[in-house]
């Protein structure tokens, strides 16, 4: 029996409720028509099975919904805490634990994505592939039968999802090597009320999140940005060390991570009706209630 597996925690998504519902835009049908719906945080962001592990295989010694339970137990029940303190600081965060935690946060929203975890499996899929004659030619040349063992797990079909599953365990267990360069940035708080103004400017009343890419990538003079929406209250981003944001730095940022197009930006997620740039590409939209979950 198939389990729904959150890609957002809904701990993270409760803070964009309204009576216990979330507003959440996203393109529908062959036109591609924007739709605005009201959910609750549990029928949103979830695929089923997402991080089950396949039945024979291991995941970094987990097996079956271990992964699920992995996630919930460190990063999930973590967020509220983290949320807390970051919710306090504005501007440049100089608490080096806390700076790679919040860093750490947004690298598992990366990796548990349903498209993340769909670019590692086939990624896998095709270096296997690629492979498969060494693979098969070391496999009639192995002399003993852990060798085969280790072998044969490249060619059983459930591999790459295996593998991707790993890789988000070792994300979550912080013991993945990675040479993005944003994860070596400086990171910085930028509270609502700084940039209050450029935002209303844009037809929204807080900041907003969404589904795929819950984090996203810029760029300025400085170099690369990731951004993201760490609270209603609060953006999240990291930048290239000692670059040095300003205020009108800060409302740029603030400014590019909200008018992403939403047909870019998969299922927009908010409290209240967004107008403006935000919408300008579909009109403005009236939301609806939904008689689902």
């Amino acid at each position: 029996m198939s389990q729904d597996q959150h890609f957002l925690p809904q701990v993270y998504l409760r803070q964009w409720c309204q009576d216990g519902r979330v507003l959440r835009y996203r393109r529908v049908g062959p036109e591609r028509r924007l739709e605005a719906v009201r959910k609750s945080p549990r029928g949103v962001a979830f695929e089923p099975d997402l991080y089950s592990v396949p039945v024979g295989g291991a995941a970094n010694g987990l097996t079956g919904n271990e992964l699920e339970v992995r996630l919930a137990s460190d990063v999930d029940a973590r967020l509220p805490a983290l949320v807390q303190r970051v919710s306090l600081i504005s501007g440049e965060l100089r608490d080096e634990v806390l700076r790679g935690d919040v860093v750490w946060l947004m690298q598992t929203f990366c990796a548990r994505n349903p498209n993340s975890i769909a670019r590692v499996q086939d990624g896998v899929g095709d270096f296997v592939k690629a492979q498969r004659p060494t693979i098969e030619r070391m496999l009639a040349r192995a002399n003993t039968e852990s060798a085969r063992t280790e072998l044969l797990k490249y060619l059983a079909p459930r591999m790459p999802a295996v593998a991707a599953r790993a890789g988000l365990a070792a994300v979550v267990d912080r013991n993945l090597p990675s040479d993005l360069r944003w994860l070596d940035g400086d990171v910085h708080v930028v509270p609502f009320a700084l940039v209050a103004k450029a935002i209303r400017s844009a037809g929204a009343c807080e900041f907003v999140t969404f589904e795929d890419p819950v984090v996203a990538w810029d760029a300025n003079s400085n170099g690369l940005v990731a951004s993201f929406s760490m609270l209603p209250g609060a953006m999240v981003l990291v930048a290239a060390r000692g670059g040095g944001f300003g205020v009108q730095e800060y409302a740029d940022a603030a400014l590019r991570h909200l008018l992403i197009p939403p047909g870019y930006r998969g299922n927009l997620i908010c409290r209240t009706e967004l107008s403006s740039h935000v919408l300008a590409a579909a009109g403005r939209l009236r939301p609806s209630d939904d008689a689902g979950p």
